[in-house]
């Protein structure tokens, strides 16, 4: 039966890349799983030119450049209006000159965000500027914990909302930040960006300067690519 292969996220480089799993016969194995999957596709489809090439460079892939399509997620037309008073408190306006800097989506492993923490505590004199947490994950504890005494002050945890409410948040918002651990952007592509554009935020990205997405934001005026990846590189972007 022939069949489409759509990788949202590139197994195993993904988790080998974010720590989870160390490069072993365990890892060699699932490589040669998933390269068997790929070379028995009719086709395959995946969301960003960096994937793409790191598909190909995958041994015994690199014949299968005309199989591979790129196509990112795009957001779905199904969002209406939220009153701002039914949204969280820190996302209402209240008639002042809030800064929202907003990370949205999954707090795991592969998102940095103990920098996005750090980038926090070096605007900590700049009580304007809020930073937004909103969703869970694997680190979510971890980075409340490094907030500290930040947390309520200029620190904002969150918990995830229905897609109509996130959207509305997102437009209530003045940045909205992208970050990927270092290298992860080869296998994965965090869809969030389409959602932050739908809404009219404009993007900060955390990611290397090489990488597709950066170059695309820059290309396309879709917002900023911090300068490094560190602390002091994200507060200076802010």
């Amino acid at each position: 039966t022939p069949y489409i292969y759509h990788l949202q996220d590139i197994h195993p480089e993904s988790i080998v890349v974010a720590g989870q799993l160390r490069q072993g016969w365990l890892s060699r194995f699932l490589m040669w799983q998933d390269v068997a999957s790929c070379r028995t596709a009719k086709q395959i489809v995946t969301l960003s030119s960096d994937m793409r090439e790191t598909l190909l460079e995958r041994p015994g892939c690199s014949a299968l450049a005309g199989s591979i399509s790129t196509i990112n997620n795009f957001p779905l037309d199904v969002y209406h209006d939220v009153s701002e008073t039914d949204l969280p408190t820190i996302f209402q306006s209240e008639g002042d000159d809030r800064f929202r800097v907003l990370f949205a989506g999954n707090m795991g492993h592969y998102q940095q965000l103990d920098q996005l923490v750090d980038a926090a505590k070096l605007l900590a004199d700049k009580p304007q500027i809020r930073f937004i947490f909103m969703g869970a994950g694997a680190v979510c504890d971890d980075i409340q914990e490094r907030a500290g005494e930040l947390v309520g002050r200029t620190i904002f945890f969150e918990p995830y909302q229905p897609v109509e409410v996130a959207f509305c948040c997102m437009r209530q918002c003045d940045l909205g930040v992208i970050s990927l651990a270092e290298g992860v952007y080869r296998a994965a592509y965090p869809s969030k960006t389409m959602t932050y554009l739908a809404s009219g935020l404009p993007i900060l990205a955390v990611v290397e300067s090489n990488s597709g997405i950066a170059d695309e934001i820059r290309e396309y005026g879709f917002g900023y690519v911090s300068a490094t990846t560190t602390p002091d590189g994200i507060a200076d972007a802010i």
